[in-house]
């Protein structure tokens, strides 16, 4: 007997994305059969917002921000065909990040902090 072995659902956590914008991106994941989660805690861990059976605690507490934020899960190669789709529909969120094993532990705040660090980092406006 074969085991089926099936694609891993492909999600994307949204973070302070809402009204128009929203209805947009639930239309751009259902042509890239994704899923959209609604990020309402923005201190829960990564992994448990996804729905992982070993998620663990929350992270260390960040202070919650009210940017817009796009974590993708589940997508391989075929992420920048979902980007492209954003972008044509003129859902540009510059704060964006794909699910690692490095940031699975963090929350979306933290996340967030470190982008934007990142960013600035990147840009020669400081530190990372």
């Amino acid at each position: 007997m074969k085991a089926i072995i099936g694609k891993p659902k492909r999600k994307i956590l949204a973070a302070n994305i809402e009204g128009e914008r929203y209805q947009l991106l639930l239309d751009a994941a259902k042509a890239h059969d994704a899923q959209v989660i609604n990020v309402e805690d923005m201190n829960v861990s990564i992994c448990s917002l996804l729905g992982e059976a070993n998620a663990t605690k929350k992270d260390d507490e960040y202070p919650p921000k009210n940017d817009e934020c796009l974590l993708f899960a589940g997508f391989g190669s075929d992420l920048n065909d979902l980007l492209d789709t954003l972008s044509s529909l003129g859902l540009n969120v510059p704060l964006k990040a794909a699910y690692t094993p490095h940031n699975r532990v963090w929350s979306i705040a933290h996340l967030m902090n470190e982008i934007e660090k990142e960013h600035r980092f990147m840009s020669g406006g400081g530190k990372k």
